[in-house]
């Protein structure tokens, strides 16, 4: 495989923390290393697809790359994903990491996060979340 991070741990991290994606020229030992990928998926969760295969059966590794993209439960392991809780835990958490930053992209469109402010607002984002999640783990 071809490798263009180099043999530093630091490095790495920072790379990863600026580009999860980055994981896959990473060496195999960093792929290995938790931190580094723990810290690559919330960057970005398709980056799962790098880690070695004992993160992608570690549920707080794909908690945080679900939640950062559902694309990423492909790169699971089966068993996780097959885990109901697994999925309402990221959907939440994905919903909880929406409202504490500072500008949100959704459908085009930014969101200032004073607009969730508002106590009634943010209840009703809730519970609309909840629903779905609800319908979803239904489905499955």
């Amino acid at each position: 495989m071809f490798q263009l991070l180099p043999n530093n741990k630091e490095l790495v991290l920072e790379t990863v923390e600026q580009n999860g994606y980055a994981l896959q020229f990473a060496n195999k030992k960093f792929k290995n290393n938790k931190e580094i990928v723990l810290e690559a998926v919330k960057q970005n969760g398709i980056a799962l697809y790098s880690a070695s295969d004992e993160f992608k059966n570690d549920r707080d590794i794909v908690l945080e790359a679900v939640a950062q993209n559902d694309a990423a439960l492909e790169y699971a392991s089966d068993t996780l994903k097959k885990d109901r809780d697994l999925l309402h835990e990221a959907n939440l958490l994905k919903l909880s990491n929406s409202l504490n930053k500072p500008f949100e992209t959704h459908k085009g469109l930014r969101r200032h996060t004073d607009l969730f402010k508002n106590q009634e607002v943010l209840a009703k984002k809730y519970e609309k979340t909840t629903s779905i999640v609800k319908i979803k783990l239904t489905e499955l």
